[in-house]
């Protein structure tokens, strides 16, 4: 896909195109830089990693194989390389709760001893379903943050999303959603 994009760039020239590859599972040491210098945008699935929700570890750490776990679901590997990466939830495939995606970028943990730390800090996480999808959508101009002269998109949740343990992230609720400085939905 990384070639095929650069393919595009030579041919017609380098612009803000913001392509993307969904489902960036499994990556190798050589495209890792490609994804930034490309501006290609890694489209990610917290849910997705298996063990991390609804996936098992067996059989899909067992085909991905030993040599390939550094660089499988390397969300930090990608935004450390300064990829955007952004997160969606695959629904139906997964949950569509964002806050259990959160939760899953939070609390990934290595398969092995030896491969690197592929896990977010909250507030990257909370980016990469807020700032960096709009950023995909050429839309972060007008959201994907609470700004003054932004389209006033906003969840109120249940508690405090910044004082809670990350294994207690899944009992943070929405209360509240306003979407274009309109009440949406009330609990």
């Amino acid at each position: 896909v990384l070639d095929g994009y650069e393919a595009a760039q030579k041919a017609n020239g380098k612009r803000d195109s913001r392509h993307r590859v969904e489902h960036i599972e499994v990556t190798t040491t050589a495209d890792v830089p490609r994804f930034a210098e490309l501006g290609v945008i890694a489209s990610m699935q917290p849910p997705h990693p298996p063990g991390a929700m609804d996936f098992p570890l067996e059989p899909t750490v067992s085909r991905i194989g030993p040599a390939r776990w550094p660089l499988s679901y390397a969300w930090r590997t990608l935004k450390d390389a300064g990829a955007h990466v952004v997160f969606a939830s695959d629904w139906p495939v997964s949950p569509i709760d964002p806050i259990l995606g959160i939760q899953a970028a939070v609390l990934r943990k290595p398969w092995a001893e030896r491969d690197p730390d592929q896990s977010f800090s909250l507030h990257e996480a909370i980016a990469g379903y807020t700032i960096e999808g709009a950023y995909a959508e050429f839309a972060e101009h007008r959201k994907g943050t609470l700004k003054s002269g932004y389209m006033a998109d906003l969840v109120v949740l249940s508690m405090d999303i910044e004082n809670t343990a990350p294994a207690d992230l899944h009992k943070v609720r929405p209360v509240t959603t306003i979407c274009g400085g309109k009440v949406t939905y009330q609990a």
